[in-house]
């Protein structure tokens, strides 16, 4: 497969297909938004692909949420 950055290295019916996708295409100019996985009264606590440790004392009140 050619460079998809220099559209002439493809075929005619592939031009069409790289113009109708490109819309989806992620490159290092695209800063996707993060995913949230924890959020506290709105606020990201953690994100997707993060490894996240929530502690407190006994009796705190943390509340145990299954793992999906």
């Amino acid at each position: 497969m050619g460079n998809l950055n220099n559209k002439d290295n493809f075929h005619e019916s592939d031009r069409k297909w790289l113009e109708v996708y490109e819309t989806y295409r992620i490159t290092d100019k695209i800063v996707l938004p993060p995913v949230p996985v924890v959020s506290i009264n709105g606020e990201i606590i953690s994100t997707e692909g993060n490894l996240t440790t929530i502690s407190g004392g006994s009796k705190d009140g943390k509340v145990h949420s299954p793992v999906y």
